[in-house]
């Protein structure tokens, strides 16, 4: 991948795929070619504070600037298109939770030259595209799809899956959590826990 080209990379890919790991891996390399970034979160991802972690780099993590989920274009108050140091990356972490008007703000800040480092879900619990990313994922000039590791059968794991039934979740879709309220399964194991309503 190129650092100076304008593009828009998306990593998507099931929880516990390691996604965030690759995009503290891409800031290094960003870092250490001295290229000026920014990096963003969604505000209600409070599992690290204003932080991007990652559980595969222990003890490497990045401060983010938490940026309001309706909002997306609340990125434009920390850009100075006329400054100097007008960042040459933008980086955003759990994309997923951003509404659809963030697309448009990639659309507008990528063509003025700005590329784009995109983390996130690509689906749901439900196994339904996730939020922005489809949009995103079709726009990309790169795409890292990542899987993990089956929790049931240690098979290829596609999907996130919530771990036990929960009401709210059904209504907004939206549970903020880890490993404690959710699984990562392959097609069978997921298959076998959540029945898929028939064409």
């Amino acid at each position: 991948m190129s650092y100076f080209v304008p593009q828009i990379f998306v990593i998507c890919g099931p929880m516990k795929s390691g996604k965030s790991k690759e995009l503290l891996i891409h800031l290094d390399k960003l870092r250490y070619s001295k290229i000026p970034y920014l990096l963003f979160k969604p505000n209600i991802d409070s599992r690290d504070q204003s932080k991007i972690t990652s559980r595969y780099l222990e003890g490497h993590s990045e401060e983010a600037i938490d940026i309001d989920v309706n909002s997306p274009k609340d990125i434009l108050k920390h850009i100075d298109i006329n400054s100097i140091s007008f960042p040459r990356y933008i980086v955003i972490d759990e994309a997923q939770f951003f509404d659809k008007s963030l697309i448009d703000l990639v659309l507008y800040l990528n063509s003025m030259g700005v590329s784009f480092i995109i983390s996130g879900l690509d689906l749901d619990a439900q196994s339904k595209p996730f939020g922005p990313i489809p949009d995103l994922l079709s726009l990309a000039t790169h795409v890292s799809k990542l899987t993990a590791v089956c929790e049931q059968c240690y098979s290829v794991a596609t999907r996130s899956h919530l771990r036990t039934h929960d009401p709210e979740f059904s209504k907004n879709n939206i549970k903020i959590g880890d490993g404690d309220l959710y699984e990562v399964l392959c097609l069978k194991c997921y298959y076998a826990k959540f029945a898929v309503n028939k064409v």
